[in-house]
């Protein structure tokens, strides 16, 4: 089946590290147009911090939908402090070096 926009799948690496795929954008690779959709992370988001709260963990990222997927920083920043970092969830975000 083809995952969906707003969908999350949770796979266990090890017993203390799970990593989360969250579908956000339209297509991949370098585009012309913006492809992450903002609802769609929104949405993601949630679903990841309700995970996190089950888990008892904390949340590790990227710069998430800023590369190929050509979303504002800005915006992405502010979802993942009200989905997330607001309501309790520690989260840190890498920025790549350079």
């Amino acid at each position: 089946r083809v995952p969906k926009l707003g969908e999350v799948f949770v796979g266990a690496m090890t017993e203390n590290i799970c990593v989360a795929h969250m579908v956000a954008q339209r297509g991949i690779g370098a585009s012309a147009t913006q492809r992450l959709r903002y609802a769609a992370l929104a949405k993601c988001l949630t679903e990841v911090r309700r995970a996190a709260e089950d888990l008892g963990a904390s949340v590790h990222m990227p710069r998430v939908g800023t590369g190929h997927g050509g979303a504002s920083w800005d915006i992405v920043k502010e979802l993942i402090a009200e989905e997330l970092v607001d309501k309790g969830v520690a989260t840190t975000v890498y920025r790549w070096p350079g």
